[in-house]
This record gives structure tokens, C-alpha cells and sequence, in this order.
């Protein structure tokens, strides 16, 4: 029965495809206020690729953003898509089609960047002629695409530890599901109170040649009010660029016109904490090859992307700040005892005693002498005065690499940079001593004190914390019985001194 149908004559199917094409031209006031589009297939010559068969209602060719001469019905959709509208037609054009269908695909129309329409054949379809409509899904799809940004947004930053690999996935996201090339982070940071952007992740589309603007962009540090992205952050107000080589405060808009990029979209990353404080962590910005005009979709998604990676940098931000608090001493700002062994810990585990050719390394065990009268005399408050300036004469003396700790009362250690040997950490040691003869000033009296120093290295005093630690003391207790002010390396038994 099918193929009868189809098989009709030459003359009559031509007479129903005159029909067709005249019905497509009419009603055109209805399609528009039902916002739909109408379309027909001739099954005997139906070409998706040329245009060949397929006639659409003006509305229909309104929604693809095609012509109606030429065959150019469907010169919008995706490159991506096409595959997927090609199957659905030649589908259609079997004969054995007897249920309806449909199928999805996103069209890029100038001015209204990336749509997603649905051809929906509507049964019977085992005529020789098949007819259906097209409806613009982009709003449905936008709800759905809201849900599945949301959910993966909290996946890839909820309880995360670094924003590294989130906010990459993030921006590769946006750019995949709504058809941008580029997309970026600018993080906010505060050097010394002056406020500096840099693009701190990015994220391209695969095989687009965007490398010059991502070099472009990592090269670039803007300031508070400085280009689009510092007006975006200082104003924290989003903008539509509809054409980036007509815009004078966008630095890179040579490059962006050279690689292609045509229009952009920039929007501050903001969140106000429970306490009232503005919270800006930086700007993403996001660039399109295609002339686009602001749609639906990004901005209805841009609040959830800004509200959640600002709430992840404050709470990563406040981690930090309570590690810090863990690791660090009060009154000096030096790491502390704990803290102090988790590093020596750290050296001791990538040390030649455990790895063959590592870099030896050492330790210097410091206690203040004469430090118990200032307490006596003058009170803690000026003990604390000659601790708290004595670790910021340390932290001036420390060469690169070295880290400090207070290991209680009036006892600090040093931990060298590998490599360090012994010429080096009696050098520092010497300057240790020095910096602690420097009188202290307290409420017009000046305060002094000296330092005994002992210095152990790995391997040879051993590579365990609990050695190393164990041997410097010794050595610094050796300098305290030959008079103090002095230094002492350790030249004894390690494991009797352990």
C-alpha cells in the first residue's frame, strides 16, 4: 500500500507538490501567532543537504534563518547537526516509515546566537508527501540546560579543594552546550592593596585557532577600572560586546578580530557573605565567532555561575585562613612547633637518606639567652616584644627557601633549602646570633640578649625529624656551655643523641 502511494504518477505527485508549495506560502499571520512553523517532504526527491523536496512556510524558514530561494533552508544549522537532520530525512524518505518523528537541532541566527528547534513530522507519514511542524525548543532547553548547569556546577565546586580543574570544566561547560569558542576567568588579585586581574583559567573550543588570544591573554594584567574586564570588576555590572573590533576598551580586540572572535560577554564573579561583605572574586568573560545579541540563556545562568565560584574561592579562602591559623604561632607569625615538624617531616621524606642523590639539607636549633630576667625585670610584655621582633629579624636573614619556626618559649628552629651545606648554615647562624645581640627596643630601655645556636645536617646527623631535631639541640646546648652567643655544629653519636 505504501509504495502505491508513493508511486503515483508523474503528473499527479507534481500536481501535489504545486499544491504544497502554494499551502506553505499561505497562513502565514497563523504560523506566527501559534509560533510554529510549517514544512513538507517529497518523499521521491527529498535532499536535506541540497533543499531538494522540502518545501517551508515562512515562518519555518524564519526559525532556521534561511532564504527561500537557492535550496538555502538549512545553511544555519550547527556543522555538528547536520549529520542528525540528514538521518531524519532520508527516514522520512523511506518507504517503510510509518510512525512519526522528530528530531532536534541547533541553528546559529545572526543576532540571536544559538537556537535549538524541533522538525516534528506529524502521522500518518506513508504518503508520498509527509508534513509537519518546527518548533523553536530553545526555551525548554534553556530550563533543562539550568538544571544540569546547577547540578554540575555544585558537583565541580562543592567541597572542592582547589577551583583549578572546576572552574576549567565550568567554562568548558558554557562554552559547549551555548556555542562559545572562548571562555575565561580573570581572578582577582590583591598585591600589596593594588588590585590586579589576571586570566587565571581558560578554556577553548578543540580545533579553532584561538592560540595568539590565549597568549594574548595570559600576558595581560589589568587593573581595577582598567579594560572591559576592570570595568566589569570595579562596576560589577555584566556586559554585551556585539562587536569586539568597535569596542576601545577592550585591549585585546586586534587579536580577538584576528582569530576570529566577533562578539563577547563579560560578567562579574560577586556574592554578599552572611556578614554584609562584598565578596569579588574576579570576571568570566566568554567570546563567539558569530555576531550575537544578548539571549535568554547566559545571563539566566550567569547569577549561578557567579554566586557559586564566589562561594567556593570565599570558602577555599577561609580553609586557608584556618590552616594558616593551625600552622602558624600567634605571637610571631613563624610556623609553628607542629607545623615546623610536618616540614621538617616533608624534607625528611624526600632526603638522600631516603632518596639516593637527594640534596642534603640542615637544621639550625636557636634558644635566646639571658631572655629569662627580661621577663623578670620588665614583664612578659616586653618577652613578647623581643620574641615578636627577633622572628621578624630572622625572617629578614632566612635566605630563599628556608622556612622558620617557634618552637615554644624562647626556642626557634631554621630548616635550609636543599642543597644547603655547611659553609652556608654556619653563615646564616653567625647572622642569627648577630641579629639577636641588636638591642630590643621596650618603652625607652634597650634590651639585651644573645643566641646559642646548634646546626645538625641530613644525612649525615641523621634523617628522621626526631634525629635532627635531637642532634641541633645538642649542639646547641653545647654552645651554651661554652659560653653561650656562640655556634656549634654537632659532632657526636646521632644515635645516642637520638
Amino acid at each position: 500500500m505504501h509504495t502505491q502511494k508513493i508511486n503515483q504518477g508523474p503528473a499527479m505527485a507534481s500536481v501535489q507538490w504545486q499544491r504544497v508549495q502554494a499551502e506553505a506560502r499561505r497562513d502565514d499571520a497563523g504560523d506566527r501567532a501559534a509560533g510554529l512553523g510549517r514544512w513538507w517532504l517529497a518523499r521521491a526527491c527529498a535532499d536535506a543537504a541540497a533543499g531538494a523536496g522540502i518545501a517551508l512556510s515562512p515562518q519555518a524558514l524564519r526559525l532556521l534563518g534561511g532564504v527561500s530561494d537557492g535550496g538555502a533552508h538549512f545553511d544555519k544549522v550547527e556543522p555538528d547537526d547536520r549529520d542528525t537532520l540528514n538521518t531524519f530525512i532520508a527516514h522520512l524518505a523511506r518507504a517503510a516509515a510509518e510512525s512519526a518523528s522528530s528530531c532536534e537541532l541547533r541553528v546559529r541566527q545572526d543576532g540571536r546566537g544559538l537556537r535549538w528547534l524541533r522538525l516534528q513530522a506529524l502521522a500518518p507519514c506513508d504518503g508520498p508527501l509527509v508534513a509537519g511542524i518546527l518548533l523553536d525548543v530553545t526555551d525548554a532547553k534553556n530550563a533543562a540546560a539550568r538544571e544540569r548547569f546547577n547540578f554540575a556546577l555544585t558537583q565541580y565546586l562543592v567541597g572542592a579543594d582547589s577551583l583549578d580543574e572546576g572552574v576549567v570544566k565550568i567554562l568548558q561547560l558554557v562554552c559547549e552546550e551555548l556555542g562559545w569558542e572562548w571562555g575565561a576567568f580573570w581572578a582577582h588579585d590583591d598585591a600589596g592593596g593594588d588590585v590586579q586581574l589576571r586570566c587565571r583559567y581558560s578554556w577553548q573550543a578543540p580545533r579553532r585557532a584561538l592560540a595568539p588570544f590565549r597568549d594574548a591573554s595570559a600576558s595581560l594584567t589589568m587593573r581595577a577600572g582598567q579594560g572591559l574586564v576592570g570595568e566589569v570588576w570595579s562596576r560589577g555590572e555584566a556586559r554585551w560586546i556585539d562587536d569586539v573590533g568597535s569596542n576601545p576598551s577592550l585591549v585585546r580586540a586586534g587579536v580577538a578580530r584576528a582569530c576570529g572572535l566577533q562578539s563577547a560577554y563579560f560578567f562579574p564573579v560577586t556574592m554578599v557573605t552572611a556578614d554584609g561583605r562584598l565578596v569579588r572574586p574576579g570576571v568570566l568573560e566568554f567570546f563567539s565567532e558569530q555576531q550575537r545579541q544578548p539571549d535568554a540563556k547566559l545571563p539566566g545562568l550567569a547569577e549561578s555561575i557567579s554566586a557559586l565560584i564566589a562561594q567556593a574561592v570565599e570558602r577555599m579562602a577561609q580553609q586557608q585562613r584556618i590552616r594558616v591559623r593551625a600552622q602558624t604561632d600567634e605571637l610571631t607569625g613563624l610556623a609553628n612547633r607542629s607545623h615546623f615538624h610536618e616540614l621538617l617531616d616533608q624534607c625528611c621524606s624526600q632526603s638522600c637518606a631516603q632518596v639516593p642523590d637527594a640534596p642534603a639539607f640542615g637544621v639550625l636549633y636557636v634558644d635566646l639567652d639571658r631572655f629569662k630576667p627580661v621577663n623578670d625585670v620588665f614583664g612578659h610584655e616586653a618577652g613578647n616584644v623581643v620574641l615578636a621582633e627577633f622572628a621578624r629579624r630572622l625572617r629578614a636573614l632566612a635566605p630563599p627557601g628556608w622556612r622558620i619556626g617557634r618552637l615554644g618559649g624562647d626556642e626557634f628552629a631554621l630548616l635550609s633549602a636543599p642543597g644547603s651545606g655547611r659553609a652556608e648554615l654556619e653563615l646564616v647562624a653567625a647572622a642569627v646570633c648577630d641579629a639577636a645581640r641588636q638591642p630590643f627596643a621596650y618603652q625607652g630601655h634597650a634590651l639585651s640578649v644573645s643566641a646559642s645556636v646548634g646546626i645538625s645536617i641530613c644525612p649525615e646527623h641523621g634523617g628522621s625529624t626526631r634525629t635532627l631535631l635531637h642532634t641541633a639541640d645538642a649542639a646547641m646546648y653545647l654552645s651554651k656551655r661554652k659560653g653561650r652567643d656562640l655556634v656549634s655544629c654537632f659532632e657526636g653519636d646521632a644515635e645516642s643523641a637520638a
